[in-house]
């Protein structure tokens, strides 16, 4: 009888575990990963099951650091797009398309299949997401989620994503995710979209069930040890604020050779003009997350930031820097209003791209001219909903 009513108890127990309210983080960068964790409960973060997605692998000790403080954490590779024939641009479209299936359709289509084997509880775990992402696109599925913003680009493009029929994009969905969403919760299963109000909110997101949050407010409102769960995190101490403290300028740092714009030799020209321009002694260097160049052994005498941490997090900290240094990274854009930005790729004709190659100089001419000025950048009033 004991046996029995044991065995009853402990299945009553098992069906409320596994009936359990579990959250899913998929994400593809640091920012995404700070907002999930400034709009929920510390508990709720800490039993979360996170899909930490991006284009290099991770080191056996940064899946340790990860999963010691995320112990449902998993980690998948999404092969990279390269741009290649650079000099022939039918040829380099052609290629791209080629690798829009071979590198994203396949392996979409496997993991369509395989997450329902591997990861049961994304059929009922509340999901949030940055769905632009044929690997995040797959871990969603048919599931309704929240969509989590990604900077600016989330704001630049939301409208054409959501109104753009034209045969070349549907052949993009096609072939990047084959029967899946389309991005930016330009879809109907994308119930709920949490903004920061970075620019003016995309007029297809009218109708949808919208919160517009302030960050810094939120972690002001965060309790102390949700604000120390966030910085061991992200790899901030004390120390690294106070060292941080003493440069007066930020170079902030984009995957350019990586996603092809230029090659990798070209980069590291590139930033050693600007640190040689700005002086490399007042200059800290903040890598982007997707760069695979090593600027700590190119540049031994530059103060490098290559930790995963968002740059929002060293402001919450109360670091201030007098003069932001991008290309054309909109990320500056969520520094305080007093810093003075420094747009470079906005004449790509001044010395600091002479250097390049005629393929380099005509492809990132193209990329920084798809993206809005900042002039054109229409910042919106923050609340905070949440």
């Amino acid at each position: 009888m004991i046996k029995f009513m044991a065995g009853i108890f402990l299945a009553i127990l098992f069906t409320q575990r596994r009936n359990q309210k579990m959250n899913v983080l998929i994400t593809t960068s640091p920012y995404t990963t700070l907002l999930y964790f400034l709009v929920n409960d510390l508990q709720d973060i800490k039993s979360s099951a996170c899909f930490f997605i991006r284009n290099r692998h991770y080191s056996s000790e940064e899946r340790k650091k990860i999963t010691s403080i995320m112990p449902k954490s998993y980690f998948l590779i999404e092969s990279p797009l390269r741009i290649r024939f650079r000099g022939n641009a039918l040829t380099r479209r052609l290629y791209t398309a080629l690798q829009l299936v071979l590198r994203r359709g396949i392996p979409y289509v496997f993991l369509r299949v395989s997450k329902k084997f591997r990861w049961s509880f994304l059929n009922t775990a509340e999901i949030f997401a940055y769905d632009n992402s044929p690997t995040a696109a797959a871990l969603i599925g048919r599931r309704d989620y929240t969509f989590l913003e990604e900077g600016l680009f989330t704001y630049q493009n939301a409208d054409r994503f959501a109104n753009n029929n034209s045969l070349d994009l549907r052949l993009q969905d096609f072939c990047a995710k084959p029967f899946g969403i389309r991005g930016l919760a330009a879809n109907s299963q994308a119930k709920r979209i949490i903004l920061t109000g970075l620019a003016e909110i995309p007029e297809c997101y009218s109708k949808k069930n919208l919160d517009v949050v302030s960050m810094l407010e939120l972690w002001k409102e965060s309790g102390r040890d949700k604000q120390e769960f966030i910085m061991k995190f992200f790899e901030l101490e004390a120390s690294d604020v106070e060292a941080v403290k003493s440069k007066d300028i930020i170079l902030v740092d984009q995957p350019l050779a990586d996603d092809g714009l230029m090659t990798k030799a070209e980069q590291i020209e590139l930033v050693r003009r600007i640190l040689d321009h700005y002086g490399a002694s007042n200059v800290l260097l903040k890598t982007h997350y997707r760069n695979s160049i090593n600027y700590r052994a190119v540049f031994p005498d530059v103060m490098v930031w290559d930790k995963f941490t968002p740059m929002e997090l060293l402001t919450f900290c109360g670091v201030k820097f007098r003069e932001a240094v991008t290309v054309n990274s909109t990320a500056v854009l969520t520094l305080p209003s007093d810093v003075k930005i420094e747009w470079l790729g906005i004449d790509t004709a001044n010395s600091f791209f002479d250097h390049l190659s005629e393929p380099s100089s005509t492809i990132l001419r193209n990329f920084i001219n798809s993206i809005p000025t900042p002039n054109r950048i229409q910042t919106q009033e923050r609340s905070t909903k949440l």
